[in-house]
């Protein structure tokens, strides 16, 4: 029997305790930090954010992974968080090689097979510790990097930013092991 953990960020802590413990960084738009490939040049950042920054830090991985022909992971803590961007989601989902959408999604029917290709998995974390999550993640050049934070209430989010594959491949395990499923961003 595995261990509960409080949170999906308390989890990682544990399984990846190599983790940086940075100072946070602000990451709104003034702060020189706007830009996917100012992330990048970072490589890692531990910040608290808004949900627009965010967002603008989402759109930007999500472009990352279309122009790269890469695959991408993306968790809503919501319907209603997936609802408003699934039009544009429709479309990222038919520009890229595979997709996984875990969110905390209690209609079976919130995504019509019909509306999205064979290589995208639609998935429900409801009542899990990955609801209150935000993580997006895509393949790059050296392996997975992405953006993991965790919903803290009042529209503030905690997490980090990596390029660090092997802190994101630890990030992946978890959810594989939660919810008994295999994402997997290896090349094919």
């Amino acid at each position: 029997m595995s261990k509960q953990y409080k949170s999906f960020t308390e989890e990682l802590k544990i399984q990846c305790p190599e983790l940086p413990k940075d100072k946070l960084k602000d990451v709104t738009t003034d702060s020189g930090l706007s830009t996917l490939e100012d992330f990048r040049k970072h490589e890692f950042v531990n910040f608290e954010a808004k949900r627009e920054d965010l967002y603008r830090l989402s759109m930007d991985i999500e472009a990352y992974a279309v122009k790269n022909y890469a695959p991408l992971l993306a968790t809503f803590e919501t319907e209603a968080l997936y609802k408003y961007v699934q039009k544009r989601y429709t479309e990222i989902l038919k520009k890229i090689p595979h997709a996984w959408i875990i969110g905390g999604f209690d209609d079976p029917f919130l995504i019509p097979p019909d509306s999205v290709p064979a290589t995208a998995e639609i998935l429900s974390c409801l009542d899990t510790n990955i609801e209150k999550m935000w993580i997006v993640v895509t393949r790059g050049e050296n392996g997975p990097f992405g953006l993991v934070a965790e919903d803290l209430g009042n529209d503030k989010f905690r997490g980090f930013f990596t390029m660090d594959s092997k802190i994101i491949e630890n990030v992946i395990k978890i959810i594989n092991d939660t919810m008994r499923i295999k994402i997997k961003f290896s090349k094919q």
